[in-house]
């Protein structure tokens, strides 16, 4: 394919999840709830939804412009809050819990730490940055028992575990399956391992080429690919969540993602 082959393809991709999550928006005008739980669920899945449409959005702009590796780390953030929304829809009022009362456990623990590894640093920071550390400590002693230290999550697991987890009574492992295949290549990029320098050192006939630039090749369509399957479970789970009512946007979505999908693979 041709750079601006590619391109188009990128952008079929990225609208059909755009113009998915457009459909949305304008229709969760306010904020209805039942009361504090339903609040609570309904805002984490609002937290959800948004941060997926910032970053799918980032996505676009990175493989617009030949970004195509750092794209992969974008898709990595996309396919963790796609499980963290899954895991949300189990059990929505004990899991909005869960998620907010890790808050101050994860803060104090981060900062006991940070404390014992760079008290100078801890003692510089502004207080706004801090928050009420004395709000913090108490809400620590009270939800700390419920997460072990060991954990950094507010799920209670590994990823692994979690995308095990998600494909239970599916009697199918589509979600642990991409988290072994794609989800090893998107971490190769972010913490830079070995197998991601082949993106970066072009073997040639006679030298290797350093890729130091934005380029674009065949498999520029692939974070596209992989994005948008994840971005439209995530409106589905949001649009559930929120009592919008998406179920035709969403089958036309995954309709046109099949047809892209089907004519990339020929």
């Amino acid at each position: 394919m041709e750079p601006a082959e590619v391109l188009e393809r990128v952008d079929q991709y990225m609208n059909a999840g755009k113009d998915l999550a457009e459909k949305l928006v304008q229709r969760t005008p306010t904020l209805r709830a039942k009361g504090r739980t339903d609040i609570a669920h309904k805002s984490a899945m609002l937290f959800f939804f948004a941060k997926a449409y910032k970053t799918y959005q980032a996505l676009h702009v990175l493989l617009s412009a030949g970004f195509e590796e750092d794209g992969l780390i974008l898709v990595r953030s996309l396919y963790e809050i796609m499980l963290q929304c899954r895991y949300m829809a189990e059990d929505p009022e004990r899991h909005a819990q869960q998620f907010l009362k890790f808050d101050p456990v994860s803060t104090w623990r981060w900062y006991e730490k940070l404390c014992r590894a760079n008290p100078r640093f801890a003692q510089s920071l502004a207080p706004e940055s801090l928050g009420d550390l004395e709000r913090t400590k108490v809400l620590y002693d009270r939800y700390s028992s419920e997460f072990p230290k060991t954990g950094h999550h507010w799920w209670g697991m590994s990823l692994a575990s979690l995308a095990k987890h998600v494909d239970q009574g599916t009697g199918e492992s589509p979600t642990y399956g991409w988290y072994v295949g794609a989800y090893h290549q998107y971490s190769e990029m972010v913490h830079s391992g070995v197998t991601s320098a082949k993106g970066y050192l072009l073997k040639g006939v006679h030298a290797t080429y350093v890729a130091c630039y934005p380029r674009f090749t065949q498999k520029a369509a692939m974070p596209a690919q992989d994005a948008t399957l994840y971005f439209i479970d995530v409106v589905g789970l949001a649009s559930e969540a929120l009592g919008v009512d998406l179920k035709c946007e969403l089958k036309r979505a995954l309709e046109e993602y099949g047809r892209l999908s089907a004519v990339r693979a020929t």
